[in-house]
């Protein structure tokens, strides 16, 4: 499974480690990438392309929902030509979505391969919406993981603090990626 990667050694030893007590095994995922306006839009640009590649070295196959003002929604695949697809997408993307994340998660986008799916979000954005979303979408046996895009010197917001906890009472896995942590995930 994707969550059992063990991040730091991986980041350390320049591929992919896995916990101790678990054995890899592929896992789908999809990504779902927050378009909305932000000043991290292309740093979460990058981290969306180094997860990406990751995944796919590890074996596993890997969805894509992209939705802005042109939504793109790739199926889970796992060949050299998808990836090729997704960083495509990802080097041509804008910060153009009009619509709340949170409303985009609503949607069901990938049918009954995402409920089998763990699920990663790429934001800079977190909200209070989003973190409801999350919650309730969590609560239907969905496994979330949340990558939260920060400045390298960027600490969290006190509402931001506050939603952090939230997610971690209702074991949604929570990550922040700081301006320069992006890098070690594609050098794994």
């Amino acid at each position: 499974k994707f969550a059992w990667i063990d991040w730091k050694a991986t980041a350390r030893r320049d591929s992919i480690m896995t916990k101790e007590f678990e054995q890899m095994q592929s896992h789908d995922v999809v990504i779902f990438f927050d378009r909305t306006p932000s000043p991290l839009f292309e740093t979460a640009v990058s981290y969306a392309a180094s997860l990406i590649q990751a995944i796919t070295k590890g074996g596993a196959r890997v969805g894509f929902v992209s939705v802005g003002e042109q939504s793109q929604v790739f199926p889970m695949q796992l060949d050299e030509q998808h990836r090729r697809n997704l960083f495509y997408h990802l080097a041509k993307v804008d910060c153009d979505s009009k619509t709340s994340f949170a409303t985009i998660l609503e949607e069901n986008r990938l049918n009954t391969e995402v409920k089998q799916s763990t699920s990663i979000v790429v934001t800079s954005n977190l909200t209070l919406d989003l973190t409801r979303k999350l919650e309730l979408l969590s609560g239907k046996q969905r496994m979330f993981i949340l990558y939260l895009v920060k400045e390298k010197n960027e600490n969290l917001s006190k509402e931001e603090s506050v939603l952090v906890e939230r997610m971690a009472q209702r074991q949604i896995q929570l990550h922040i990626v700081k301006d320069q942590n992006y890098k070690e995930v594609s050098n794994s």
